[in-house]
């Protein structure tokens, strides 16, 4: 079975360095029908649409990135990286004040510690 994190990190570093292949399309493509599988069967369905969110930015499809990072915020409201997943998502689609608004409601949730802000973003 797929380690969530180990996914979402492999998928991030793909996609900032761009090296999107065809394999990588394969791939991704298999990761979005196991995490709509978890969807349908699984509690912490929150963490699941921020990966799967993650997986659709590998494939370049942002509206759905942006659904699914949407659909984990409003589950679990509280997570600053779905808010930061989805601003890179704005950014790429061109939603600048999307982009800040979100960003900016990550800051306020990790206000308590900006050392958690900073690693968010790195």
């Amino acid at each position: 079975m797929i380690n969530a994190a180990e996914l979402r990190m492999s998928i991030a570093i793909d996609y900032l360095y761009a090296k999107v292949k065809q394999d990588d399309i394969e791939r991704f493509q298999k990761e979005i029908t196991i995490l709509s599988a978890w969807l349908d069967h699984s509690v912490g369905k929150d963490v699941h649409y921020n990966n799967r969110g993650c997986v659709y930015i590998g494939l370049r499809n942002y509206i759905n990135a942006i659904d699914d990072f949407t659909s984990g915020i409003l589950l679990n409201s509280s997570q600053a990286l779905y808010y930061i997943n989805r601003a890179i998502v704005f950014l790429h689609t061109q939603e600048i004040r999307s982009a800040f608004n979100d960003i900016y409601i990550a800051r306020e949730l990790t206000a308590s510690d900006p050392r958690h802000l900073s690693a968010l973003l790195k």
